[in-house]
């Protein structure tokens, strides 16, 4: 997108394009970055990657006890509407 901004502004006018220029460069510094970044994390830790930090049995007490606050909700809603159903 930032490309298509920076060619377009060439098209327009050439002062428009070097004000645009610096939006394409910083979006591909920031792929650079960020893929470095992947690399060196990958590095660390490749060794754990095949690890698994949970068991996999289903455990309804587990499931039930979620952190997230909208799972806990819809959950609390279920259940009343079930009992007001009943």
């Amino acid at each position: 997108m930032a490309l298509i901004v920076s060619l377009s502004a060439l098209n327009s006018h050439w002062a428009a394009f070097v004000f645009t220029l610096p939006l394409p460069l910083y979006f591909l510094i920031s792929s650079i970055k960020q893929r470095a970044k992947n690399r060196l994390w990958y590095s660390a830790y490749a060794d754990q990657l095949n690890q698994t930090l949970f068991s996999d049995r289903f455990s309804l007490a587990r499931f039930l006890l979620q952190p997230n606050p909208a799972f806990r909700f819809s959950l609390i809603l279920l259940v009343f509407s079930l009992w007001l159903s009943s």
